[in-house]
């Protein structure tokens, strides 16, 4: 997929459908959401060979997994992000006043997936978020 301005400037890839993981063969038209986001279907690669669904969207975006602590008390969380994007891990220990301190930052690769393991803790209790800069 690929992205330009009207009038023809600007031109860049926005998406590699690299099968089989991500999907290969892009089928039919982008659905804009209500969600800001573009989504379509592949014809092949998937889990099962079959195809997948993606979604594109305008500003960098993630989703954190449950965090897990790991048996030498560091936290490992693993993410799906943007692709090929930086974002930075931020941590607070309460929402009623939060105080977000940057722990660490990483890009994500081609296909996403995005895995940060934090420094020593005592516990998983607090917020994460991702942001991008």
């Amino acid at each position: 997929m690929f992205a330009l301005n009207t009038e023809g400037t600007n031109f860049g890839a926005l998406k590699f459908f690299t099968a089989p993981k991500d999907g290969a063969r892009p089928q039919g038209s982008l659905l804009l959401a209500s969600d800001g986001g573009f989504y379509g279907i592949t014809a092949g690669g998937g889990s099962g060979g079959a195809g997948t669904i993606f979604a594109l969207f305008p500003n960098p975006r993630s989703w954190l997994k449950p965090p897990a602590l790991q048996t030498d008390k560091t936290l490992q969380l693993q993410a799906v992000a943007t692709a090929d994007t930086p974002f930075r891990l931020q941590f607070t220990p309460t929402l009623i006043k939060p105080l977000w301190q940057d722990l660490i930052t990483n890009i994500s690769t081609t296909l996403g997936a995005l895995e940060f393991t934090n420094t020593p803790m005592s516990t998983a209790d607090g917020y994460y978020l991702l942001a991008s800069p």
